[in-house]
């Protein structure tokens, strides 16, 4: 197995990428749409470590696009003086750093060069290219929901401002949907397939993580599996707008909100 040593700027800014082997596995979706139960089963059916929660690459790409958001504000303020010392500051050489941090700080976490990450959100969908680009080899599993089901779950779980999830919804699968053009070969398993074609599921992502083997113990386990306990509603059924106790003005806000991307997946309203 490769040796990397905790810091090592100047291979990284040379663009060395020798990692300890191993399957590194990064899940991400909407949240409440089945990036848990995927956690799960991808922990116990192929044995990879993880925390359960990670949120790490939000931060950094976060730590990144505010890096480069105040220094083109500084060039638009100072375009011909250039007096600023942070004109100075390579964005690209930053940029670098921070992918040899984190490629540190996940060698320090995970010895093994294995791991599993799980990260619900737009933010950690749109981090796909700097997962990718910190590890190249990784696989990235997203998970989708219709949009009722998710706003019905979420309401019903946490107290949240129903606008407020509708529009968290929808960017998650703005976000989806822009990352899969970029990165088509993100694996985008749907929480109700999971649910009504556990087999077919299981060797999609049993092929995906290049262990076919593991397939007929991950439709096992997604069989064996309670996905929504806040949900009384048949998960043979897509919920609607029919299924759920919103008021018409909450159906309405549903609509204005969610409606567009609701039809762009294909789920019914």
């Amino acid at each position: 197995m490769a040796q990397v040593s905790l810091v090592d700027d100047d291979r990284a800014l040379a663009g060395d990428d020798r990692l300890p082997d191993g399957l590194k596995v990064f899940v991400v979706g909407s949240a409440r749409s089945g990036t848990s139960i995927l956690y799960l089963a991808l922990h116990r059916v192929f044995r990879l470590s993880g925390p359960g929660e990670s949120h790490v690459f939000p931060i950094f790409a976060r730590m990144i696009h505010e890096f480069y958001r105040y220094k083109e504000n500084l060039v638009a303020k100072d375009v011909k003086n250039k007096r600023v010392l942070a004109y100075r500051l390579d964005t690209r050489q930053f940029r670098a750093h921070m992918i040899a941090f984190i490629r540190s700080f996940y060698v320090a976490q995970f010895p093994s060069g294995a791991w599993l990450d799980k990260t619900p959100g737009a933010e950690a969908i749109l981090a796909a290219p700097l997962i990718r680009e910190a590890f190249p080899a990784s696989k990235i599993i997203a998970t989708k929901r219709t949009g009722v089901e998710v706003v019905r779950s979420f309401g019903a779980k946490f107290s949240t401002d129903f606008e407020e999830t509708c529009r968290a919804w929808a960017g998650s699968m703005g976000a989806l949907h822009q990352t899969v053009e970029r990165f088509p070969d993100i694996l985008v398993v749907d929480q109700f397939d999971i649910a009504n074609r556990p087999a077919e599921v299981a060797e999609r992502i049993a092929a995906y993580l290049a262990q076919p083997e593991k397939t007929g113990e991950l439709a096992d386990f997604f069989r064996a599996t309670e996905f929504d306990r806040s949900s009384t509603h048949s998960w043979q059924n897509r919920m609607t707008l029919s299924d759920v106790d919103w008021s018409e003005h909450g159906k309405e806000i549903f609509e204005r909100l969610c409606g567009p991307t609701m039809r762009r997946f294909g789920y019914p309203l």
